[in-house]
């Protein structure tokens, strides 16, 4: 997120002045539905308050998230500080998780466990909807999909393939299946510089 950027709140966007149990709330709602980005130290308006402490902030966040979701859904959310107007708030970019539905560790995985987002808010599944999160089964991988983050690069996977005496232009990562014709898919992301867990 540049200075000065528009920031408004939608059904892929989320603001919290502070990291809270609304911030969990918000996490799963996004990995429940279609993926999100949430800013915490950014008003319900828009309006950025920023943090005083950065570091600390991502921390709590982190290990909030890692805490307090089940099942494990750390490797579809990236935790990281960001400027704002000039001031430092925390970026959580989710991604639509591929194991449905997510929850509070303590609420358990019943429909007052499990968030959804619907319009511009974060709200407790219907039972409905959490009938859905339970027994529909998506058409395509998720490995297949394509990934909410675009701005990827492979310099580790390069020199690995390099190596090997095999290149890694545009046509071979479609041929595996890292790039789609909407741009990189959540295997790319994983297998990008910026995924941030061990492989």
């Amino acid at each position: 997120m540049q200075d000065g950027a528009p920031i408004t709140e939608g059904y892929h966007t989320g603001f919290e002045r502070e990291y809270s149990d609304k911030t969990l709330e918000g996490v799963i709602a996004f990995a429940n539905s279609d993926g999100g980005t949430l800013y915490i130290g950014v008003d319900d308006d828009g309006t950025v308050i920023g943090l005083e402490d950065l570091d600390e902030a991502i921390g709590a966040a982190a290990t909030g998230i890692y805490d307090n979701i089940r099942p494990d859904i750390m490797p579809f959310v990236s935790v990281e500080g960001t400027m704002i107007d000039d001031k430092d708030v925390v970026e959580i970019l989710v991604h639509e998780g591929s194991k449905k539905p997510y929850y509070l560790r303590d609420k358990g995985c019943r429909p007052e466990g499990v968030f959804i987002r619907r319009g511009t808010s974060t709200v407790p599944a219907t039972d409905d909807a959490f009938y859905r999160l339970t027994h529909d089964v998506s058409s395509s991988k998720y490995e297949e999909q394509t990934s909410f983050r675009q701005d990827l690069t492979f310099n580790y996977l390069k020199g690995a393939m390099e190596a090997k005496g095999i290149g890694l232009d545009d046509d071979k990562m479609r041929i595996l299946h890292l790039k789609n014709d909407d741009g990189f898919t959540n295997l790319g992301f994983i297998l990008s510089d910026q995924f941030d867990q061990p492989i």
